[in-house]
């Protein structure tokens, strides 16, 4: 037993946490149009009875989330509010909502509410009393130096009033495709880093994939969440080494397309597409097979929102191409889609995680030159809604085991964690890794929004970054012989108007330096 200070304490405690809830509950209701109620959390028996209904009703959607990887505030103004509505609880106000009409028309919520409010509230007092009052510190990473090993900062010419850069592919012989969602366009930026010619592509380009009859494109059609139709898959191309223009639209009104991809899927000889629409409320992940006359006909493989890029390869090794995706929103899972060769895919789940985790990005590579194909996978993305950032943000590497499943074998701390690129920078045999943060701690630790890790063997990394990282709020990555010497470089691409606040400071030096790309030249096959 406690003594007399103790139980005062404790008493104290959960009065606070009593009227937090109730406070919280009306900005809630306020920001939402759901309030929350007034859960109790200083009773035990109401606190029990939601942690069995939590673990009965949560899990029917996503895995479990633990309520004390989250902080009381971020539960309770966003998170239960959101959780709430989709139960099946709804005001007059919020059935005028376009989401929600959306969703019930879809099926993506009941009709009516699957629990009773005061079966709610005690859920909601679950949460509240078990979650903590600050969000949970993250584990220290391993000491990050300043400056890059084998690299030199470049800031090339190209200049923009409000850098918005989502995508960037290098091309072969130097240069690269820049996308700038402010203008809707592409850039073809010189080896020198001039702009050399814009393409308007009406769209907010995603992403860029090389073959050999062009660079198959995505379009988001909204960089911000919507359910907005827009998204849409075309080709670009250079005839006879004139310049770029935008050729073919391959599938055009889709829910936010984040990655398209491209390969042989049922052995007919033509090319079918692997489609990933990440949507917001609605989405989901198709192939669409090519007929005899051209026409594209969809296959769904994962009928819910979230997808982020997949890549297509032989994973299980009987000689057909699988398809590995990842899935972020509600799902937050790495799938595997087995193929047999003919057009049929057997789904099986990689790794799943609950829906906080945030995954942003994932890789193919080996990293431990087994001959099998590891994942890299990034997660951090904070840009739903405004919360601290998490204990879980991470890059992971999940090493390929011989019975076709993939074990976590080395996790760098890193919140905000974007989006990575794996390559042999240094030239020693093994994959070193480069990773971004679109939701870096840019009060605490803004040079944190890049992280370079040099592959020292045996899965050890040391972390370095550099001193003008935090001369823009990296979005974009790609990796390749930018300048044309033979060896990988490095561009980034800066998106400086993000979801979350940044510190006014970085928000002016920003737009004051007006500065799209930045270059880390690999300086390898120079004196």
């Amino acid at each position: 037993m406690g003594t007399p200070s103790t139980h005062t304490a404790r008493r104290r405690g959960l009065a606070i946490l009593t009227l937090l809830a109730a406070v919280l509950s009306a900005n809630a209701a306020e920001a939402t149009g759901v309030g929350i109620g007034l859960p109790n959390p200083s009773d035990p028996t109401s606190v029990a009875r939601g942690a069995t209904l939590a673990r009965t009703y949560c899990v029917t959607c996503h895995l479990f989330p633990e309520p004390e990887a989250l902080d009381r505030a971020t539960w309770f103004q966003q998170i239960l509010p959101r959780m709430k509505y989709r139960l099946g609880f709804s005001t007059a106000e919020l059935d005028q909502s376009a989401n929600i009409r959306l969703l019930r028309e879809h099926r993506r919520i009941p009709d009516q509410p699957v629990v009773t409010e005061s079966q709610w509230l005690d859920i909601a007092a679950y949460f509240l009393a078990k979650a903590p009052e600050q969000a949970p510190p993250q584990e220290a990473p391993p000491p990050i130096t300043v400056g890059v090993p084998g690299f030199r900062v470049v800031v090339p010419p190209m200049s923009l009033p409000q850098p918005a850069i989502t995508a960037i592919r290098i091309l072969p012989g130097g240069g690269a495709l820049v996308a700038d969602a402010n203008a809707r366009s592409v850039a073809v930026v010189g080896r020198d880093g001039e702009a050399l010619q814009g393409i308007g592509v009406n769209n907010v380009v995603s992403s860029f994939r090389p073959f050999p009859q062009g660079m198959l494109t995505g379009g988001l059609g909204s960089f911000l969440p919507s359910d907005a139709p827009d998204g849409s898959v075309f080709w670009m191309d250079r005839p006879s080494a004139g310049v770029w223009r935008r050729t073919t639209n391959v599938i055009a009104q889709l829910p936010r397309t984040t990655d398209a991809n491209a390969a042989d899927l049922n052995g007919d000889g033509r090319t079918d597409y692997v489609v990933s629409c990440f949507g917001n409320n609605l989405g989901r992940l198709d192939w669409w097979e090519a007929g005899p006359d051209g026409a594209l006909r969809s296959h769904e493989l994962f009928g819910l929102p979230g997808t982020l890029r997949t890549e297509i390869a032989d994973f299980n090794g009987d000689g057909h191409p699988d398809i590995a995706a990842l899935v972020a929103q509600e799902t937050e899972a790495l799938f595997l889609f087995l193929g047999n060769g003919r057009g049929g895919f057997e789904r099986r789940t990689v790794l799943q995680r609950p829906p906080y985790w945030g995954h942003s990005h994932f890789e193919v590579a080996d990293f431990n030159q087994d001959g099998r194909k590891d994942f890299l996978v990034t997660n951090g993305d904070n840009g739903e809604f405004s919360s601290p950032s998490k204990r879980c943000h991470s890059v992971r590497i999940y090493l390929a085991q011989p019975d076709v499943t993939w074990k976590e074998s080395y996790v760098f701390p890193m919140y905000g964690a974007y989006s990575t690129l794996a390559r042999d920078f240094d030239g020693d045999g093994d994959a070193d890794i480069a990773a971004i943060s679109f939701f870096a701690d840019y009060q605490k630790a803004p040079r944190a929004s890049f992280v370079f890790l040099r592959h020292e063997g045996a899965m050890r990394f040391s972390a370095s970054t550099f001193a003008e990282s935090a001369t823009g709020r990296w979005l974009a990555m790609d990796a390749g012989d930018f300048d044309g010497d033979g060896d990988e470089d490095l561009l980034l691409g800066s998106h400086i108007k993000g979801p979350t606040p940044v510190p006014d400071f970085l928000m002016e030096t920003w737009e004051e330096l007006r500065r799209p790309l930045l270059l880390l030249e690999n300086t390898r096959r120079k004196p």
